[in-house]
């Protein structure tokens, strides 16, 4: 019924534009799957630290790219058949998912923000438990080992300790940036650690990630407001070419 009705030239052009941006949609809803996913894994490393927060975005992401994907195949069926409905019921879930990743970029980008105090408290937390703690020791281990430093502030926050400095503050000099690194023959270990800190380095890498997950989430709605409008458009290009139809 519906290859039968005869768009305008426009209607077509509106059909036409509603899938393309239903498959970039759904690349999208691939690209905030990935990115959830990732959040959730990388987590997992640094939960003592970050606490339930990143967790959190990451789980608003992954529920929000499968979301996509599902309604992104809505809209290209709906826009393919001609179907009223089909694009009307995608329109009004589109909508709702446009709060939904409002919500989340907001919270995205909020969270930025107070991320550096959040962090250090937990930080410097896990430090003090480092010999105590497994859980604790292991996530200052995996801290130190991906961004090459020592400590929070830096290698100075272990010299007061009886034990031996962390093996993860260790740093070979002979590879990359030889200025990172300083002799030290304190708490039992005579080799060379890390001299900066992890705090810089680490929020950065919390802010650019919590960034990039606003972002997604605040372009993914700009680019929904104008698909939801097309497919409004597209409604009224399918009505009138069927009651011109319906007269011939």
């Amino acid at each position: 019924m519906g290859g039968q009705v005869k768009l305008h030239p426009c209607g077509h052009c509106l059909r036409f534009t509603l899938i393309f941006w239903n498959i970039f949609v759904l690349l999208i809803g691939v690209a905030a799957l990935a990115v959830g996913i990732w959040q959730v894994v990388e987590n997992d490393n640094y939960s003592e630290v970050t606490g339930s927060d990143t967790a959190a975005a990451g789980a608003v992401s992954i529920v929000g790219g499968i979301i996509a994907i599902g309604v992104a195949l809505l809209g290209i069926i709906g826009a393919i058949a001609l179907s009223r409905i089909l694009i009307g019921i995608y329109a009004v879930i589109i909508v709702i998912f446009i709060i939904i990743e409002l919500a989340s970029g907001i919270v995205g980008f909020v969270f930025r923000d107070r991320v550096e105090s959040t962090v250090s408290d937990n930080a410097v937390a896990a430090i003090e438990n480092y010999y105590n703690s497994t859980s604790d020791r292991r996530v200052i281990d995996a801290i130190q080992n991906d961004f090459d430093c020592c400590g929070w502030n830096n290698y100075t926050d272990y010299t007061d300790r009886e034990e031996e400095i962390p093996t993860s503050c260790i740093c070979d000099d002979n590879d990359g940036d030889g200025n990172k690194c300083i002799p030290i023959s304190e708490m039992g270990v005579n080799s060379t650690v890390y001299t900066d800190g992890c705090r810089d380095s680490f929020v950065d890498f919390l802010r650019e990630y919590q960034l990039v997950a606003g972002a997604i989430g605040i372009t993914f709605a700009v680019i929904q407001i104008a698909v939801v409008l097309i497919s409004i458009v597209l409604c009224l290009c399918i009505h009138r070419a069927k009651a011109e139809y319906t007269t011939v």
